[in-house]
């Protein structure tokens, strides 16, 4: 019984020993306590306000104002025209298209026709409307003008399918060689501009301004338009985001001002969603 007795008071000061190197080692910071066992560590704040960024996903990181060549993340440079697209071409329009193919590219060269239907209109409605200048002192001609411009607005109400402005885009991306020099580069783009021009397809140059615009109507929910019967003040919102939309800060990388802060991004395996916009990749079978 003695010994039994003893051997619990040994315990009971194993146990006070214990318990204070336990106190001593949570003071100094040895040893967690619980309630920092319950809290929050810096790995899950961190992965809390970790964001993957879509950003990096669009190729465009700089324009060379100089050169007149994008520059793209992957390490090549690029150019990229939009034409005007064709129902048809003839026999000589398309051997002289067919040419691009025998300029002397670098290896890797990706070359692309991209058609786009897009359905951003507005800028175009509010074009017409501001162009006829002797109706806005007539003001019934200038409501059946402003009534024209809502038929193609809301034409899919009226006729079941969408007004859309039909573009066609030509990219072309390669690593440059070592030995190009910037005359190279000027050759090879007055080279591919004067074959588009030959073929009928009136090639203009895609500015930053112009790409950063296609990039935010594409990636965001822009949407504003104008009432049946237009106001001048309404031109006037329409004219001001219009511009907002086409600003380049020359500061930051062309891909950080494509998407918007406020644009809501989900992917999954089968579609990526921006805003209200959904995207999927349709593969042909063969």
């Amino acid at each position: 019984m003695l010994r039994f007795l003893n051997f619990l008071k040994k315990k009971k000061g194993e146990d006070k020993t214990k318990k204070f190197f336990d106190f001593f080692a949570e003071a100094i910071g040895i040893k967690e306590s619980e309630i920092e066992k319950e809290s929050l560590s810096n790995r899950d704040v961190e992965k809390l306000f970790r964001r993957c960024s879509f950003s990096k996903y669009i190729m465009p990181v700089a324009f060379d104002e100089e050169r007149g060549f994008y520059v793209n993340q992957d390490g090549t440079i690029g150019i990229m025209y939009e034409c005007v697209p064709v129902l048809f071409l003839s026999k000589q329009s398309v051997k002289t298209l067919s040419s691009l193919f025998n300029q002397s590219l670098p290896k890797g060269t990706v070359m692309q026709f991209i058609f786009f239907a897009d359905p951003y209109i507005e800028h175009y409605l509010y074009q017409f409307v501001r162009s006829k200048e002797r109706a806005q002192n007539i003001p019934h001609l200038y409501n059946a003008y402003c009534s024209l411009t809502d038929f193609y607005r809301n034409i899919k109400e009226r006729l079941g399918f969408p007004a859309r402005n039909f573009r066609v885009f030509f990219t072309l991306k390669f690593p440059p060689p070592k030995e190009y020099k910037d005359t190279d580069l000027k050759e090879l783009k007055v080279s591919v501009e004067e074959i588009l021009k030959a073929s009928g397809l009136c090639p203009s140059f895609v500015s930053p301004e112009s790409l950063l615009f296609f990039l935010r109507c594409l990636l965001n929910d822009v949407k504003f338009s104008l009432k049946s019967v237009c106001s001048y003040e309404e031109f006037e919102e329409i004219q001001r985001k219009t511009a907002l939309l086409h600003e380049w800060n020359k500061t930051t990388r062309l891909n950080r001002q494509a998407i918007f802060a406020e644009t809501e991004v989900e992917a999954s395996s089968s579609f990526v969603k921006f805003g209200n916009k959904k995207f999927r990749c349709l593969t042909w079978k063969t």
